[in-house]
Formats: structure tokens, sequence, C-alpha cells
């Protein structure tokens, strides 16, 4: 079992409402949590209307949630995972650069909270910064800070594995032939592998790993722009080799993975519905 179990808890925890259709089951929103289950656009400072809310995960350690919200600055803020009250925000001291300071996060599996930039440029560096844990008086340190190797970076960003072996899925848009994505350490090296072509995606114009990202496990990820979940193993050399393609629909982008009882899981999003469906992709393409 992967550490990205958390952000398929996250959905059943902080659900606006979902259904698996592969299975015909219904999940319920948790009602302690926020209003009916959710925190609605401008309950408060931090959960605005204006987009500056893109980053969210659930710190499998502890239960909470993390929400990154550039309303009023750069925050990072701990949500409590049972009600969703602000348990406060953690130290941003040193977050500089970047189109966006913050924008995406992921939690790695021994609570350790990763906050990624965005960068539009194939010459701005990809930052990514580390807290160890929810103490809020502790500022982050810098996990990667170097260019990608792809044009655009940090629309979507996945974290996998821990401590010194914990590493990162990334992507944007692209200029290249094919859709792009790039893996790099989160352990201050700066080591990266752009995988800037990969065959039998879509042009770049769409980059088919634009808008959602997971990995599946060390050496596999699945991403997605909406309308396929492209599975892709990662060769030891360089290169990516397209597995499947998950027929989704057109707005279902924010994704994750876990694997329960055997059973391969992807829980994905739809951002124009809210609604989380969750599909068992034990054959992956139709």
């Amino acid at each position: 079992m992967h550490m990205t179990s958390r952000n398929v808890s996250l959905a059943l925890a902080a659900m606006l409402g979902a259904a698996s259709l592969s299975a015909q089951s219904t999940m319920t929103p948790l009602t302690t949590f926020g209003t009916n289950g959710w925190l609605a656009p401008g309950s408060s400072a931090y959960l605005g209307t204006a987009n500056n809310e893109r980053g969210f995960a659930l710190n499998p350690v502890t239960g909470n949630l993390i929400l990154v919200s550039r309303s009023g600055g750069p925050n990072v803020r701990v949500l409590n995972g049972t009600t969703g009250a602000d348990l406060g925000g953690l130290d941003v001291t040193g977050i500089t650069g970047g189109t966006f300071v913050i924008s995406m996060a992921d939690c790695a599996a021994d609570g350790s909270i990763y906050v990624a930039n965005l960068s539009t440029a194939a010459t701005t560096a990809f930052k990514v910064y580390k807290w160890a844990s929810e103490a809020p008086a502790v500022p982050p340190t810098v996990a990667f800070n170097a260019t990608s190797g792809i044009p655009r970076t940090g629309d979507c960003f996945a974290v996998n594995g821990s401590g010194s072996s914990a590493q990162f899925a990334a992507s944007g848009s692209g200029t290249t032939t094919n859709s792009c994505f790039s893996l790099g350490t989160l352990d201050g090296s700066n080591t990266v592998r752009p995988f800037v072509s990969v065959p039998g995606t879509p042009s770049s114009t769409t980059n088919g790993y634009r808008l959602g990202m997971t990995f599946a496990n060390a050496s596999t990820v699945i991403g997605t722009q909406g309308a396929a979940g492209l599975m892709t193993q990662i060769n030891p050399t360089p290169t990516a080799t397209l597995l499947a393609s998950i027929p989704l629909s057109a707005a279902q982008r924010p994704m994750d993975y876990v694997e329960i009882m055997g059973i391969p899981l992807l829980a994905v999003a739809d951002t124009n519905s809210s609604l989380v469906s969750v599909y068992d992709i034990s054959i992956p393409s139709v």
C-alpha cells in the first residue's frame, strides 16, 4: 500500500458527495466536517473565490488536512480532518520565487508536508518546500530548487515515499510533440528526470499529465488533463512507457490511487460538479 491513500481518505472524509461508478455504491459526506460535509468558498479568509486555493492534502499521521492558500499572502493552513476547523498556519519564512510562490501540496507517509510553487518558464526554478511536521513555529527547508526540464511545472504535484527516498512527480503545459512530466528527488540534491515526449500520449497543447497526477508505485504514475488517465511506467533509462489509458470524463482531474485488499482503486474529483468517483482499475484499458 502506498502513501497516496491519504488523498483517497481525504475524498472520503471531506466529500461533497460521491459515487463509485464501477460498484454502484454511494459514499456520504462526513457531517461533522464544516457544514454538511464541506467548506464552501468564501467561508474563511483562506477559502476565497479568486482561484487562490489549489493545493490540498491529507496528513496520514495526524489525519489533518493541509490547505495551500495565496489569499492575503502565502498561507499553508492546517485544518482539523474531522471538523474542518482551522488549527493555524505553518511558518512560511523564506518562501520566494515562482509565478505562484506556493500552489500545490502533498504529504508523505511519515507526515512530512511538501508544498510546491508554480513555474511557468523552462528557465525558472521549480521549488518544493518541506515541513517535517505540523509544528507551527518551524520554517520549511527547501527539498527541491531547480529547473524541471519541462516548460511549465506545478499545475499538478504528487509525492511518493518518505525521508531520503521521497520523490515527486509534477507537470504543467508543454511545447514538445507529446505529453510531458518530471520526476525528481526531495532530498535537496535537485536530481530531476524530465519525460518530455511520452509515446502514445496527447499533443503538448493538451498535455495529458497537466491537471492531475498520482503514484501507483515508485515506478508507475497516473496523470490526466481530463478525459483519460494515463497509466505510465518509469523506465530505468530516462524514458516512460504508456501502459494503459483509463477512460474518464473531461472534467475529472484531481486524482489519487490506493490498493485496498489487493484491489487497485483510483479516486478522481470532477472540477465542475465537485463529485468524487472511485474506480476499480484492475482492468484499466477499455
